[in-house]
């Protein structure tokens, strides 16, 4: 009996859990510090484009929440945070700029009062 409800627990905690999908990119907090940016790659097939998460979390808190998820064409090759993924913060203002060697510059911005991304 004991196994069964140790076994039920770990079960249903694995379900439960807020960790992110894939490899951890890079991250980045608001100046007041009220939102974070969380961004996670899954990385490229042979020479496709590589996919990538981008979560946020508010407060503080331990959960993320999913808030796109789109692709980075850079040639197979490994992204690096500092240029092929950029964030920078305006107020709550959130501009994602993402790079590639196969594709042109594109701008995700996140306003956190609507609560809708933009993508340019």
């Amino acid at each position: 009996m004991r196994l069964f409800l140790f076994s039920t627990i770990i079960f249903s905690l694995s379900f439960c859990s807020s960790k992110p999908e894939g490899y951890f990119l890079t991250s980045s907090s608001s100046h007041t510090h009220e939102y974070e940016i969380i961004i996670h790659h899954e990385g490229a097939i042979f020479f496709g484009p590589e996919p990538i998460i981008i979560y946020y979390r508010k407060n503080n808190s331990t959960r993320l929440r999913k808030l796109l998820s789109i692709e980075i064409a850079n040639d197979g090759k490994s992204l690096n945070p500092g240029y092929n993924c950029e964030i920078t913060w305006k107020e709550n203002k959130a501009f994602i700029y993402l790079r590639g060697e196969e594709q042109e510059e594109k701008i995700i911005q996140i306003d956190f009062e609507s609560g809708k991304p933009i993508i340019n």
